[in-house]
């Protein structure tokens, strides 16, 4: 189940988030090993509560591409898990 299912799924049950609370926690489920020199800047430089998701995400996958390009790698995946809400 994807990170905007579950959150879909807690919206029709009653449970909203913001905008920046979603933001921080897939922020907070990154593996900071490959993720922390995005994620650290993204924190200091742009304003969470107006940060929309999918600009994280497109952030990201940019972050990714540019990673794969330095190691080879052709495919171009983003996985985000998390385990609590």
């Amino acid at each position: 189940m994807s990170f905007t299912e579950t959150i879909n799924n807690l919206k029709s049950l009653g449970q909203a988030y913001t905008n920046e609370e979603m933001v921080r926690k897939v922020m907070q489920c990154l593996p900071r090993s490959k993720w922390g020199t995005k994620v650290i800047p993204i924190e200091e430089v742009h304003d969470l509560k107006t940060f929309k998701l999918y600009d994280l995400v497109g952030k990201l996958l940019t972050h990714e591409i540019h990673l794969q390009k330095d190691t080879g790698d052709r495919a171009c995946t983003i996985t985000i898990t998390c385990t609590k809400i």
